[in-house]
């Protein structure tokens, strides 16, 4: 997978499978993701790519907060469970 948030204010990327879009609100270590649109392709390889993207999608959609260190950006929801850790490549 991977994900971009852009400077003008949008998230995009791909779950593995299908290209997801939508727009993101960037504060001082707040974050809100609105509801990402997604392609509607179905893939069958690799296994479970389906709902690894589904899962995804929620968690980024969930994120609360945020905290970036070196080539890591943590993200968190309201209650400061970890949503997502994404690493720079």
């Amino acid at each position: 997978p991977t994900v971009v948030f852009g400077t003008d204010g949008t998230v995009s990327g791909t779950g593995g499978c299908n290209n997801f879009s939508g727009g993101a609100t960037v504060g001082d270590g707040t974050i809100k993701i609105d509801p990402l649109a997604s392609t509607r392709k179905a893939c069958e390889s690799p296994e479970g790519v389906m709902a690894m993207e589904s899962a995804l999608l929620m968690a980024l959609e969930s994120a609360a907060t945020y905290a970036i260190s070196a080539d890591k950006l943590e993200l968190r929801t309201a209650a400061n469970a970890i949503a997502v850790s994404l690493t720079k490549g």
